[in-house]
């Protein structure tokens, strides 16, 4: 068996996760503020927030699990 070499998760990989949690924090900003705005017609925080959110989360979970690429061998 081979030992695993550094860390887990790369460089790459924090500023994915950052990108997602900004992500999160925007959503339920958004959610937040629907309180704030009157709109009878279009609700941000019904409409808009969910949509943000969920996709925050889908971002989450793929920059936990996305390898760094590897570098040619031959090079």
């Amino acid at each position: 068996m081979t030992e695993p070499t550094g860390l887990a998760l790369t460089r790459h990989n924090y500023i994915l996760i950052g990108i997602g949690l900004l992500l999160l924090v925007i959503g339920y900003s958004l959610l937040a503020a629907d309180k704030f705005v009157d709109a009878t017609q279009f609700s941000i925080g019904l409409h808009v927030a969910p949509v943000v959110i969920l996709s925050g989360y889908a971002w989450l979970a793929y920059a936990i699990m996305a390898r760094p690429k590897k570098k040619d061998a031959a090079k």
